[in-house]
């Protein structure tokens, strides 16, 4: 029975069926348990007493996001790679929202590990926050890995500002 599970596990893992679960706090209640909670006997809730739930949702998603910037934020710091590697990934795929995390994402284009520097540029360019374009001008002419550099350069692309296009047609042209 053991084998058979274990099988399942390791097809469903080569296979991709895992999704990544962001993590939740404790005292958070998950979208599927909401979902349980409410009753098909309920009565719907006049227009008007819909506006307050829904900015308190909104506030409480704010607060969520806020939360998880700064978890993020401090495993840029971690000593394993990998926890730095999927933290920028993440603040980047939160897109604007992680504008917060810019300059900490700036600091994590001069780390020692490639695949990092990759991410942070991959991330600043999701983020699209002008304060980037200049250290990703630095780290797309002078970094060793021209991953990096075709990584940062197509980060100032995303970002979009006059200074950034120019300093991509300058090195690429």
């Amino acid at each position: 029975m053991l084998r058979i599970l274990l099988l399942i596990y390791m097809c469903a893992a080569f296979s991709g069926c895992f999704v990544f679960v962001p993590f939740i706090e404790k005292d958070e209640v998950p979208p599927y348990a909401r979902m349980q909670e409410k009753s098909v006997c309920q009565v719907p809730p006049i227009a008007a007493a819909k506006a307050p739930a829904r900015s308190s949702r909104q506030l409480s998603r704010t607060e969520r996001q806020r939360r998880l910037i700064s978890k993020y934020v401090y495993n840029l710091d971690n000593e394993d790679t990998v926890v730095r590697i999927h933290a920028a990934s993440h603040l980047g795929d939160m897109g604007p929202a992680a504008r917060s995390a810019v300059s900490p994402l700036i600091r994590s284009l001069s780390d020692s590990h490639y695949w990092v520097r990759r991410t942070a540029a991959k991330s600043l360019g999701k983020i699209g926050d002008p304060r980037a374009v200049e250290p990703l001008v630095d780290r797309m002419r002078r970094d060793s890995d021209r991953y990096v550099n075709l990584t940062a350069a197509n980060a100032l692309r995303r970002i979009g500002t006059p200074e950034a296009l120019a300093a991509v047609r300058g090195q690429y042209n």
